[in-house]
């Protein structure tokens, strides 16, 4: 069977980690217990967190800066030989 993922945040996962810890069972057996109580007793989440999207910077782009005195039109191109 193919492993599981669901997303919690890292505090989440941390006092779940040492809860299972002390008690010595795994977190995926106490997740499952956790999920069959909840869908038998019919609870219901109380408030749905949302993730605030990561803000990116834009990646700069390094541009060789032409000599002021260097005309680039001034040469022939590139394809014209010599």
């Amino acid at each position: 069977m193919a492993d599981k993922v669901i997303h919690v945040s890292d505090e989440a996962h941390t006092k779940a980690k040492e809860y299972c810890l002390k008690r010595n069972i795994p977190i995926s057996m106490w997740v499952a217990a956790l999920i069959d109580s909840a869908i038998d007793s019919g609870i219901v989440p109380i408030k749905k967190v949302v993730a605030e999207p990561v803000q990116r910077q834009p990646q700069k782009l390094k541009v060789a800066p032409v000599p002021e005195k260097e005309n680039p039109y001034a040469k022939p191109p590139f394809w014209a030989g010599k």
